[in-house]
């Protein structure tokens, strides 16, 4: 199905992020489009889905911040054999801005890192540091996925997996973050629960991170 929509919210955020202590007030109208085509809308083995967002907000009466948005995502899913399934995946985000990334509300920067960004780390775990560490978030995304699912029976399947992406500010280099593993498939009348065991790849703390999701998700 297709899906297209207007909104207009209203977003005050008040944040310490390393030290940086922000009151965000914003009124944000933006627009979203959303298509879906599966051969099973709860446990596909065939079709493709993409949403795109453009939102923004203007300094002035009520606002104080300045910037633009545009978010876009899709995931596909291509059958290599009747039991094999590729699903790849992608998602890119970036801002314009005109104010200091300070004052963005977190909520409105790009980590990565969870069960739907790289698997391997924890959820909104990485991006852009601060000059002490800390991971402030930031104005750009980047995140691809590919996985291949084979379907053992009716009830279960396993996958392999690899992930990849990097959250990061538009003017400086991308740090690309990216986790691999294997997954179970135990497929329900509501959709698939997933079980998926990551490890960190090129990165010296490797270790291994439990996932657990429902649903087939963008």
């Amino acid at each position: 199905g297709k899906v297209g929509s207007i909104y207009l919210r209203y977003l005050t955020e008040n944040s310490n992020v390393s030290g940086d202590e922000n009151v965000a007030e914003l009124i944000i109208p933006g627009i979203r489009y959303y298509q879906r085509s599966y051969d099973d809308p709860l446990n596909p083995e065939k079709g493709y889905q993409f949403r795109l967002e453009l939102r923004g907000s203007y300094d002035g009466p009520v606002s104080n911040v300045t910037l633009g948005q545009a978010i876009a995502a899709g995931s596909f899913m291509w059958p290599l054999s009747p039991r094999l399934i590729l699903h790849p995946r992608i998602e890119a985000a970036t801002t314009i801005k005109d104010n200091p990334l300070s004052e963005v509300p977190p909520s409105m920067r790009f980590f990565v890192g969870g069960d739907h960004s790289v698997r391997g780390y924890a959820y909104k775990s990485r991006g852009p540091e601060d000059s002490s560490g800390d991971v402030v978030g930031g104005d750009s995304l980047l995140v691809g996925s590919l996985e291949v699912e084979y379907v053992l029976n009716d009830d279960w399947g396993l996958a392999v997996f690899y992930d990849i992406g990097s959250a990061f500010d538009a003017s400086h280099d991308m740090d690309f973050i990216e986790g691999a593993g294997i997954g179970v498939r135990r497929y329900t009348p509501v959709g698939p629960v997933k079980l998926d065991l990551a490890t960190r790849v090129n990165d010296s703390n490797r270790g291994i991170r439990l996932h657990f999701s429902m649903g087939f998700d963008l």
